[in-house]
């Protein structure tokens, strides 16, 4: 990012790590003087789940709290392994009345998966993605809580240099990834969306 300022030129990545959008968010008056777009998170988790978490929270009245989560479904690249492991190895964080705070007893979340099919919950995991700091922006909601649920063999286990660099030709093809919200009100009414690409 600093060598894009540098150059003048825009920056834009796939991570959802959350320490590359907390330097973008400490870099962004500098880059609006050099007028330069910071733009970490375009890939699957960040852009999309941004998106929808603003227009739910434009469904309810006076947001105060969200909960986001991510599916992860089948086999990770080496990248995404890679980069899962500097999102867990941030520490768990939250964001409370605006800032992002440690979390470090942050614990599971259960969340209605809504297809009726009276499978029940399903149990997530804090993790800290990018989305603290996106959709804190978008929405102003100061309360935000970011889960995963991961399914199947999605983290690898073994040496990460014998993973494929690039796409798994299965996850292309799959039933793909499910992300889940719930937003809460002043009078602690709960409302939730889930979104499958």
């Amino acid at each position: 990012m600093r060598a894009c300022l540098q150059a003048g030129v825009h920056y834009l990545d796939i991570t959802a790590e959350i320490n590359v959008h907390r330097l973008a968010e400490g870099l962004g008056v500098e880059a609006t003087r050099a007028g330069v777009m910071l733009l970490p998170g375009v890939g699957w988790d960040v852009a999309s789940t941004d998106c929808l978490a603003l227009q739910l929270s434009r469904r309810v009245t006076n947001p105060v709290s969200m909960r986001i989560a991510l599916q992860v479904a089948g086999s990770m690249s080496r990248g995404s392994a890679v980069s899962a492991g500097e999102i867990a190895g941030a520490g768990l964080m939250v964001r409370v009345n605006d800032a992002l705070k440690p979390a470090p007893d942050a614990s599971m979340f259960n969340f209605d998966d809504g297809d009726g099919d009276g499978d029940g919950d399903v149990s997530c995991f804090p993790l800290p993605f990018g989305d603290l700091v996106t959709t804190w922006h978008s929405t102003r909601i100061p309360n935000i809580a970011m889960f995963v649920n991961v399914t199947g063999d999605a983290f690898p286990a073994g040496e990460l240099s014998a993973l494929p660099d690039g796409l798994i030709k299965e996850n292309a093809t799959g039933s793909g990834p499910v992300q889940w919200w719930r937003s809460q009100d002043r009078t602690a009414r709960s409302y939730g969306r889930e979104w499958k690409p």
